[in-house]
């Protein structure tokens, strides 16, 4: 039985039948699927997976806390913008699938957020192979599983299928190519439905995922039309309205994100680019992404291929000329941005040109288009019962081949999630005593930051994870913030460059990684303790007010004391395959990694009074020249100004005398201090400096200039004052 008539104009005319039972059936399908992608994330409960490793999951813990927080919060999604200057809509922004960590377990919400990423992939891709390609069930099956698989391990190994980052924007590519396909044709009979499913459609996909990944698959909605609909008597005027209403709508809901991230992407981190880079070496780097795609996904290439060799169909040929298409937008992504780098420089690293998430998709969907023309010419051979067992057996022999492949690269998910460090285990990242010992001080109303280092290809003990114990970091995978703020983590880190002097224009390139991490020479899994000279100038992060200091290995350095440890706790014969590692799970033990705890002997206070004012000429030296400030014993007690950044007319009359600072309200937006000042001085704050923070002293509108490079400096007048810092979009 088809479908109903009401739901019959569902099923193209010419097309694989879709009965109520079929889509049923693959529902079912999909579900166990991804339920077997997923168990290691649900299965123990607590003791389950969690990828906190690097990039897109590194902001479940900040998802988090920036929903569990109470009113006020200083923690969660905005603690960048206190600590690194950047706007929370140009990055990130709460999406739907956040309520499933909040609303749920940890460990449980983010399982059956990668579920749902899994099923939603692959039940989307294979119903646009039927119902719109006109695939047959087997292909566009075998493709729905291998989109859900998500292999793009060429980008990196810890990319075992979609991230919490990628939310559904990437899995859900195939629907909405499939609800953009069905409006348009419910738009030749009745405009209006298909507009309204349009706009419906638009805004799903900008609740459901973040605006900033979304932004190169519309380059595909809009040019998909021209390559599927071409004979289903669509006209263009439908396809233009119809793709016009989903983009407006889209664009509707996203504007305020995409404005935020044009403004703040212009004076962040991101305006630096390699001096070295060249169109020549864009195009190689964007090569290099194709090339590893077409490995990592090479049965469904061959099948492409050889479907394009014997047996070219129309779809085929349209599919194939997709692939070839988001290729050369790969390839020259980065070369545009290099050639145009006075106006999209800021783009460099940023997702608007990462057109390489979409090689998966355009490379399943060819090579399901490749199997269907082959079993097409397999049956065709069937003139004779010896010819049709041979064509029935080649294209079984085919199938089977794909399936292999999709099933070893489900164990190789599995495998590579069981073999990631303690840190990625959900109970490890929540509920860890010695850090969730300095959260309760935090809480308490301690006024501190901590700064965790990250071992090099580990994610144990990742920056990000600290935002689960409320506390603030200064560190971490940060998408989009000051370029001051990259300049003085250059300085932090100019002991690190002596080992690995290409790891700095690396760093001042994308620098997303915001790392305290030794270089590769210095560490080694035989090698502790480690010294923390060789790889971060401790001076200048005690300077941004980091009291504590989370570290898997031990450190030698005379400022700072060990006040807490945990021992590894992982059995002797400790087998790394994954039915080791099930079994321990399964048995209840429940591993950790080294933790040592230190604290700083000296730090500088969130807020004060300076008491001495030090110029420099340039701007670029003043993080060199902070410094050697604080070296020298006056940290909390001096600030370094830059003629060029702050008029003399400003801070003319003030004579350092320093004082006393009071914090009576500090959340993200909004900060409330008491200062008494014994002369007209210079309040500094250690937030990043950024023009959309506001300051008045005693209701009165006052400036705020750069201090101390990177942060905030406020004049004062003698005497007792009240100050209020706001933060406003």
């Amino acid at each position: 039985m088809n479908l109903p008539s009401s739901l019959r104009p569902l099923t193209p005319t010419g097309g694989s039948p879709v009965t109520p039972w079929a889509l049923g059936l693959m529902v079912l399908l999909f579900v166990a699927w991804a339920a077997w992608l997923t168990c290691l994330y649900w299965l123990y409960g607590e003791r389950s997976f969690l990828r906190i490793h690097d990039c897109g999951d590194s902001n479940v813990p900040m998802a988090v806390a920036a929903h569990l927080d109470p009113p006020g919060f200083i923690v969660g999604a905005r603690n960048a913008a206190q600590v690194c200057g950047f706007d929370q809509k140009a990055t990130w922004g709460s999406i739907l699938q956040d309520q499933l960590l909040v609303r749920l377990p940890i460990w449980l919400g983010y399982a059956l957020s990668m579920a749902l990423q899994r099923l939603v992939a692959g039940l989307g891709m294979t119903l646009l192979g039927v119902m719109v390609l006109r695939l047959r069930w087997v292909p566009s099956i075998i493709a729905g599983l291998g989109y859900s698989l998500f292999s793009q391990r060429f980008i990196n190994e810890s990319w075992g299928g979609f991230t919490y980052y990628d939310a559904m924007v990437l899995p859900g590519v195939p629907l909405v190519l499939l609800g953009l396909h069905y409006s348009m044709l419910w738009g030749r009979r009745h405009r209006m439905a298909g507009l309204l499913a349009a706009g419906a459609i638009g805004s799903v996909y900008a609740w459901t995922g973040s605006y900033l990944l979304a932004v190169f698959p519309m380059v595909l909605f809009a040019a998909w039309p021209t390559l599927v609909l071409r004979g289903d008597g669509v006209s263009f005027g439908v396809v233009v309205r119809t793709v016009a209403v989903f983009g407006a709508v889209w664009t509707a809901w996203c504007l305020p994100f995409v404005k935020a991230a044009l403004i703040s992407g212009q004076s962040s981190h991101r305006v630096n680019r390699l001096d070295s880079e060249t169109v020549v070496s864009g195009v190689a780097s964007g090569w290099g992404f194709v090339e590893s795609a077409l490995i990592a996904n090479w049965p469904f290439v061959a099948i492409m291929l050889i479907g394009l060799g014997i047996c070219r169909s129309r779809t085929q040929a349209r599919m194939a000329l997709l692939v070839l298409a988001v290729a050369i937008a790969v390839i020259l992504a980065k070369p545009l941005v290099i050639v145009f780098g006075s106006v999209l420089g800021f783009l460099q690293g940023f997702n608007f040109q990462r057109f390489y998430l979409l090689l998966p998709f355009v490379l399943m969907l060819a090579g399901a288009a490749g199997l269907d023309a082959l079993l097409a010419l397999l049956q065709k051979l069937g003139v004779s019962k010896s010819r049709a067992r041979l064509g029935s057996a080649v294209g079984f022999f085919i199938c089977a081949g794909l399936m292999g492949w999709v099933g070893k690269t489900s164990a190789d998910v599995h495998e590579f999630a069981s073999k990631m460090l303690v840190g990625g285990w959900s109970s490890a990242v929540y509920d860890h005593p010695e850090i969730r010992r300095i959260g309760e001080l935090r809480q308490k109303g301690e006024v501190f930051r901590v700064a965790t280092v990250a071992m090099p290809g580990s994610g144990t003990w990742h920056p990000d994870m600290m935002a689960a114990y409320g506390l603030e970091s200064a560190d971490g995978y940060v998408p989009l913030y000051a370029r001051r703020y990259n300049e003085y983590w250059q300085e932090v880190l100019a002991p690190r460059w002596h080992a690995e002097p290409n790891e700095r224009s690396k760093f001042a390139t994308k620098g997303n990684r915001v790392y305290l991490q030794p270089a590769a020479a210095q560490w080694s899994t035989d090698t502790k303790p480690l010294e923390l000279r060789a790889f971060a100038d401790l001076s200048l992060l005690a300077g941004i007010n980091v009291r504590y200091l989370f570290s898997p290995v031990q450190l030698i350095d005379d400022r700072l004391t060990l006040v807490g440890q945990t021992a590894a706790s992982q059995p002797a014969k400790h087998k790394r395959n994954t039915r080791g590692r099930m079994g321990l799970m399964a048995g209840g033990f429940v591993p950790w990694a080294d933790l040592f705890v230190y604290e700083l002997k000296q730090f500088s206070p969130r807020f004060y009074l300076a008491s001495e004012i030090q110029w420099v000429d340039e701007s670029e030296n003043a993080p060199k020249a902070v410094g050697d400030v604080w070296r020298s014993g006056l940290m909390g007690k001096a600030v370094v100004l830059s003629q060029p950044d702050v008029p003399r007319s400003i801070v003319k009359g003030v004579y350092a005398g320093g004082g006393t600072v009071t914090e009576q309200t500090l959340t993200a937006d909004r900060i409330e201090l008491t200062v008494d000042a014994v002369e007209s001085a210079i309040l500094v704050s250690s937030n990043t400096d950024d023009p959309r923070w506001k300051a008045t002293l005693d209701g009165t509108s006052v400036d705020i200039f750069p201090a101390n490079h990177a942060f905030q400096g406020v004049a004062v007048p003698r005497g007792r004052h009240s100050i209020v810092f706001e933060y406003g979009q």
